[in-house]
């Protein structure tokens, strides 16, 4: 079978914590079908580029650079392959239905988040995603929440894939825990990193009291306010903020960490909640979104109410009141997400694969 990956955004030297579960997909594929190819946008590669920063021209010059990036598979390759598989419904999606079309490539689209986010106001991106949803010859998404969204907003039918977590990465090995609290994510509105720093606030004598500190590793448009409240607030002597994680130095933080917060406001499934949990953490997440399908409140994790920094304080308060009773229940949590892992997803997507050119010699 020939596949071609899609996507804009990709893991490079500048951009080393892009979409890195769309590098993990393109090499579990090509172990299975050696005739996969990538194509993303080469702007990644040129700069760095975070989440929530940029303007009107930064944009143009990475639509620009997509459109140069693609240029030689439209002309001289998409007729080679049997089916393109983007990850990216506005883009590159709005590029494919052309391709199919002119060559009668089909098209797989992985739906992610920002699908739902595009509901909220259903302008010009819910348009041109639901028009490409509609051209697709298959919609795959991460968990029940999405297909639930793309079912009664968009009026189709998705099939669920994990993206599938790296266990040779994350997993639970037995060494001593020394960063108490930690946070990975972009510095955006959307993953509440700022309801972090609110519950510190709300209880900073609970953190000086058990000498608790914060690491949050994080880059994005919000960082500098982040800066700015620690310092105001006078927090620094609980909070320190970092540069954000490889996956590779990821892994190796959660293996000493023994909380991770996972604050988002909106979360389609949240691979990073996945890894933490497969890495022996303690999770305190948001209920919201796709979270709430593998974090089983009091089981392998904690759940907390969306937005609510106090309800979050709580629920560190009690996790570190009660840790070691925690971690003795919470000893094999890990395979509590197994059902996540890359090879599940890989598996899960041959399989599709195969399902829909059965009969066909490729």
């Amino acid at each position: 079978m020939r596949i071609l990956i899609a996507t804009n955004s990709y893991p490079t030297n500048k951009n080393p914590t892009h979409q890195v579960f769309v590098r993990n997909i393109y090499n579990g594929l090509k172990k299975k079908f050696p005739q996969t190819d990538l194509v993303y946008n080469r702007y990644y590669e040129w700069f760095k580029s975070d989440l929530g920063k940029g303007n009107a021209i930064t944009g143009l010059f990475k639509f620009v650079a997509l459109i140069w990036s693609y240029l030689p598979y439209f002309i001289y390759k998409t007729k080679k392959y049997d089916v393109i598989y983007s990850h990216g419904e506005l883009l590159p999606g709005i590029l494919i239905p052309t391709l199919q079309k002119i060559f009668g490539v089909k098209h797989i689209c992985y739906v992610h988040g920002s699908a739902n986010i595009f509901t909220l106001e259903k302008g010009f991106n819910f348009m041109v995603t639901k028009y490409v949803f509609n051209k697709s010859d298959l919609l795959v998404t991460n968990s029940v929440f999405m297909q639930s969204v793309i079912k009664k907003e968009y009026g189709l039918p998705s099939t669920i894939v994990t993206p599938g977590y790296n266990t040779d990465l994350f997993n639970t090995i037995h060494q001593t825990r020394t960063i108490d609290i930690c946070f990975a994510g972009s510095a955006v509105h959307i993953k509440g990193a700022d309801l972090i720093l609110k519950a510190v606030n709300i209880n900073r004598i609970f953190y000086q009291k058990h000498g608790l500190k914060i690491h949050i590793y994080t880059d994005g448009a919000l960082k500098a306010d982040y800066l700015n409240y620690i310092e105001s607030n006078n927090l620094t002597d609980f909070i320190s903020i970092y540069e954000r994680l490889s996956d590779q130095d990821l892994s190796k933080t959660f293996k000493k960490t023994k909380v991770v917060l996972f604050p988002s406001r909106e979360e389609s499934l949240g691979l990073i909640g996945i890894e933490a949990i497969a890495s022996g953490c303690v999770l305190i997440a948001a209920n919201t979104g796709g979270i709430t399908e593998y974090v089983d409140h009091e089981k392998n994790g904690f759940l907390f109410e969306r937005e609510n920094a106090e309800d979050l304080q709580k629920m560190i308060e009690y996790v570190f009141k009660n840790y070691n009773a925690i971690r003795t229940e919470f000893a094999d949590i890990q395979k509590s997400v197994q059902a996540y892992s890359l090879e599940m997803g890989i598996n899960q997507t041959v399989e599709l694969f195969n399902s829909i050119f059965a009969g066909k010699d490729l």
